[in-house]
Order: structure tokens, then C-alpha cells, then sequence
């Protein structure tokens, strides 16, 4: 087995193979070997004559007696591989497209690899055209998935669905789902189609019932759908979305395992209201979508929407009429219809770092570098659209992202978005920014953010909460709440080990934040633990948490009072 690689003038296709981890190239060269086939070392400008396609089953043969259930998988046809190729035969050579290809490719509920290639035959080179070889292996797509977070005793939910991902290798998925939450559990269905009838056109479609966990009975229901053409490649000018979705429910708002209560600030007495109501409530909107420019991308956003939110006091609410009103005003949702237009602007450009041992372990993974601007403004509309009221929201943010050579990046965003009526209101402030160090010799890396949101004069009771569900681990689900948040990490993620078909890495990690009200004072919570990853590669890309978090001030100190938490992918 041996691979051509000389002093190589085409600098992006140098790198995408080196950057290939070593499970990829394994992959890779196994295919090589098997087709008789070398890198092109210098691609550009060559014609490309052939699309020599190899979808590699979900187990291999290292992966020992499990290569039988190979045979419960429909592996992805080649021609919806070939549908999704932004370049075609007789076509010259372009590194940017074949990137965009990857890019589309990627799906971890579908592949684990994805990684295409310029070659030349063994035997034949040419010194004019230029093959492609595309090497994909699927994950298995007939399957329970499942994903979940438990912050100590506390199960913030469980979802499951029988579900088959890639129907007849068609990259289809129908699933029959199932959500448990701490008071209800949902049942419900989902179809999903990226390339309805083999156009660009994407189809989802869901709804579901949702049962009171306790009596069983039916406490409301959701539903929806979308259907539109996405800005797939560089070079798509023209997309459009138009969606749609219905959901009612009974909102609940739980710290740890019980439901958070509330005390009326304009009584004497100690009401101890629980924080629940019933709520219904829909949206839709038609979004179409013009973009400019190809590596540098500027995005136009039009549409027309709308967006209905009805609260209700629940059937056994009992309180004075002030603490009614104050219940009304502190915890429910604005009771509000609004009909809008829309108007939008992005930017940003198609720069990328590969990383590994990032999110997942073993596989390349892409972040986009350089500058990104956004910017909305919503209009609703009394006389047009029989809104509620008139009013004009603003919003924009504002963000860039460092690459700190080739092995490690920061990045820095804040955001602000207000709503004018009459005077401007529900203002929020938001920022963000991080940092992922190069991997120590291959030992790890090291990863720190920050994050925070403050609002001023909060019309519509805009609340955050924090906890071990939302990156504070050692402190139970929701355990804070307010009007205003600031969370900080930092983590060392070390690379991973093989044991098998699975993958397992370690963390240490430190964390702080703090939620709270205006005119009260922030209380810091900082904790402190250790975490296992475990990547189960046949099955998904993204890594299975367990984190135990040790609280070191407040009044649960100690390691005896640590909370574990567990769920699907990084804690941030």
C-alpha cells in the first residue's frame, strides 16, 4: 500500500490530506490500495473525467464477529452521493467546491467519515484530467436514538426514537419519537426529506401528543412543518424557507426535580404560587433569501410572518386578585398576535480550520473562521396584518474568529436587540468568546468561554436560568434564574483512546456563573470536576457526557454534594 505525495504547489489539497486523522487515512488507504489509486498531488486546472464513489460499510473487518450485522444495513446508494457533488465530469477542478461538497455531506446521524479526494490511476496517469474519489462510512441508520441530560436525580428529559435515518440508502428518515420530561412525556412522529423528489427542495414534517406523566392524560399537543431551498454551496444565489408550527402546553418551571414557586412582591403573604401556566401557541413565516459574492458572502432576508402567544391561568390556580395580576405580570408569557415583515442582512466568509479532538474524537471537524455580521428588523403591523400592537424589533451581532495557526482558534461575539413601541424596550446585550489551545503533543487541549446576557427595562419577563443542564455542572438543572446571566468554563479535553469500536477521552473542568434580577446583586456558584467521553463511531459522531461537578461555595459545599450530569455531546 503506498500513497504519491510529492512537493505539492496546491496547498488546500496538501493539507486535506494531512489533516486526515488516523482512522481517516486508514480508511482512506485502504481504498487507495484496493482501487489501484494515488493522490494528484497537483490538481488544479485539470479536468475532472470520473466520480469513483466507495461507501464503506458501517463495520469493518478490525471491528471483529459484529461485520454480520452488516446485513441489517442498506449502505447509501452511489447516485445520491453523485446528486450532492457540486462539480461533475468535464468539469476543471476546484478545491472550494469540494469542500462545499464535504460540507453537505457531513451528517452524524449518517456518516462518519466523509473525505474526497483528486487521484490518478496507478498504472494511467494523466497528465490533463484528474478523478474524484469520494470515501464515505455510513453510521448505522435502522436504530433507537436516543439522547438525553440528567443533572443529579434529576432527568431533564429523554428522547428516543425508532427511527430509520437513510431509507433504502436514500438519506431519507422517518421515525416514530417518544420525549420524557419531568411532568410529561410525548408521542409523537417525525419524516424528514433533504432532496424531495430529487430537488433541492427540503421537506420536514412532525407533531406529537403530549400525556401528563402522573393521570396520563392528554395536556396538549405540537406540530409543524418546513419546506424550502437552502443556500447549499458558495454558489447558490437564490433560497426561501416556509415553515409553520402549532404547540399546546402547560409550561412548568422546575429547579432541580420540583417546580420553582413564586411570591407576589405587592402582598404581605407567602403565596408560594407554582411557577406554571397553560400556554398555546403558533408561528409562521415566508422567508426568501438573495446572496452575493462566493468566498466573501453577503445574504439579503425577506419575508412575512407571523407569531401568536396565548397564556392561560392553569384550572386550579388559587391566589388574591394582586397576586393574580403580579403572577400575571412576573411569570406568564405576554398574551400577543403580531403579523411582521422582515428584513435581514448576513455576512461572512468561507475561510475554515479543521480540528480534531474538538467536539468528537477521531474525526476532522471544520469551524469557520473570520468576520460574521447579522442583522433583523421585524415590523408588525396593526393596519396591514391586525397585530396587537405596532412595533419595530432590532437586532444584530457581530463576531470573529481567530485562527491561531493551523491547530487552534478564539473567537469573540456580542449581540444587541431591542423592540420599539413607543419607546424602546425588552433591550438585551449579549456577548460571547472562548479560546482552544493546540493539542499538548498530542496529550489534549485546553478550552475556556464566557458568555453573558444583561436586559434592560424587560417588558415581557425574559428570564434565563442556569444550572448543571446549561454548563454549570455541579449545581442542580435550573438551579438559577434571573433576568441577567454570566457563565465562564474551562476544560482540558484529552484526545481518546480505542478500545474496539468505541473511543474514550477524559476532562477536568473548572465552572462559574451566576443568574440574577435587576436591582439584586450577582452570587458567584463555582464548582469544580471530572468528566469521561465515550464515542461509539458505527453509531454517531457525537460523543456520549458524564460529567460529577463539585460545588465549592453556597450552602451544599463539598464533594458529598457533587451532582453528576450525563447527555449527549460536550457540555459547551
Amino acid at each position: 500500500m503506498w500513497v504519491v505525495l510529492l512537493s505539492i504547489p496546491s496547498v488546500a489539497n496538501a493539507t486535506r490530506w494531512q489533516d486526515l486523522s488516523d482512522f481517516e487515512r486508514q480508511t482512506v488507504e485502504r481504498v487507495l490500495a484496493s482501487r489501484q489509486l494515488v493522490v494528484e498531488p497537483n490538481p488544479d486546472g485539470k479536468t475532472i473525467q470520473d466520480m469513483l464513489i466507495d461507501t464503506r460499510e458501517v463495520f469493518e473487518e478490525e471491528d471483529g464477529f459484529v461485520t454480520i450485522l452488516n446485513v441489517l444495513h442498506t449502505t447509501t446508494q452511489d447516485e445520491v452521493l453523485l446528486r450532492e457533488m457540486l462539480l461533475k465530469p468535464g468539469d476543471v477542478y476546484d478545491h472550494a467546491r469540494i469542500a462545499d461538497t464535504e460540507r453537505n455531506l457531513r451528517n452524524p446521524f449518517l456518516r462518519s467519515i466523509v473525505v474526497i479526494l483528486p487521484v490518478q490511476r496507478q498504472n494511467a496517469p494523466s497528465l490533463d484530467t484528474v478523478d474524484l474519489l469520494v470515501v464515505t462510512r455510513d453510521v448505522w441508520s435502522l436504530r433507537a436514538n436516543t439522547n438525553f441530560q440528567t443533572t443529579g436525580s434529576a432527568l431533564n428529559f429523554l428522547s428516543m426514537s425508532l427511527s430509520e435515518n437513510n431509507l433504502a440508502g436514500l438519506n431519507k428518515g422517518a421515525a416514530l419519537t417518544f420525549l420524557l420530561q419531568q411532568a410529561t412525556m410525548d408521542f409523537g412522529a417525525r419524516y424528514e426529506d433533504p432532496r424531495l423528489v430529487g430537488s433541492r427542495h427540503t421537506f420536514i414534517v412532525d407533531s406529537a401528543i403530549i400525556l401528563n406523566r402522573t393521570s396520563f392524560e392528554a395536556e396538549g399537543a405540537y406540530g409543524g412543518f418546513s419546506f424550502g431551498v437552502p443556500l447549499y454551496s458558495r454558489d447558490t444565489r437564490w433560497g426561501y424557507s416556509v415553515g409553520f408550527a402549532a404547540r399546546q402546553e402547560t409550561f412548568r418551571d422546575y429547579v432541580g426535580t420540583t417546580i420553582r414557586t413564586f411570591d407576589a412582591p405587592s402582598t404581605l403573604e407567602k403565596e408560594q404560587l407554582d411557577r406554571m401556566y397553560d400556554w398555546f401557541g403558533m408561528s409562521g413565516s415566508v422567508i426568501g433569501q438573495r446572496a452575493f459574492g462566493t468566498d466573501i458572502r453577503h445574504v439579503i432576508r425577506f419575508g412575512i410572518g407571523f407569531s401568536f402567544s396565548d397564556p392561560s391561568l392553569p384550572d386550579n390556580f388559587s391566589a388574591g386578585k394582586q397576586a393574580t395580576e403580579d403572577f400575571r405580570r412576573y411569570v406568564m408569557a405576554k398574551d400577543e398576535y403580531s403579523g411582521y415583515f422582515l428584513l435581514g442582512y448576513d455576512f461572512f466568509v468561507h475561510d475554515y480550520i479543521e480540528l480534531y479532538d474538538y467536539d468528537t474524537f477521531a474525526l476532522s471537524e471544520e469551524i469557520r473562521l473570520g468576520p460574521s455580521v447579522s442583522a433583523t428588523a421585524t415590523w408588525a403591523s396593526v393596519a396591514l396584518f391586525r397585530s396587537d400592537v405596532n412595533y419595530l424589533r432590532l437586532g444584530g451581532s457581530v463576531g470573529y474568529t481567530f485562527g491561531i495557526g493551523d491547530d487552534a482558534l478564539a473567537y469573540l461575539s456580542s449581540g444587541v436587540s431591542s423592540r420599539l413601541e413607543g419607546s424602546f424596550g425588552d433591550t438585551a446585550i449579549s456577548w460571547s468568546g472562548g479560546f482552544v489551545t493546540p493539542s499538548w503533543g498530542g496529550a489534549g487541549r485546553l478550552f475556556g468561554t464566557t458568555l453573558g446576557e444583561y436586559r434592560f427595562d424587560n417588558r415581557r419577563n425574559a428570564q434565563v436560568t442556569l444550572g448543571g443542564d446549561s454548563g454549570l455542572r455541579g449545581l442542580q438543572s435550573r438551579s438559577l434564574i434571573g433576568e441577567h446571566l454570566l457563565r465562564a468554563n474551562l476544560e482540558y479535553r484529552s484526545t481518546s483512546f480505542r478500545l474496539w469500536v468505541l473511543r474514550f477521552g477524559g476532562v477536568l473542568f473548572y465552572d462559574v456563573g451566576s443568574a440574577w434580577d435587576t436591582g439584586s446583586d450577582p452570587q458567584f456558584f463555582h464548582t469544580l470536576g471530572i468528566g469521561a467521553r465515550v464515542l461509539i463511531l458505527p453509531l454517531n459522531r457525537n460523543v456520549i457526557r458524564v460529567d460529577y461537578g463539585i460545588p465549592l461555595n453556597g450552602d451544599r459545599v463539598g464533594f458529598q454534594h457533587g451532582v453528576v450530569t450525563a447527555g449527549f455531546e460536550q457540555a459547551f
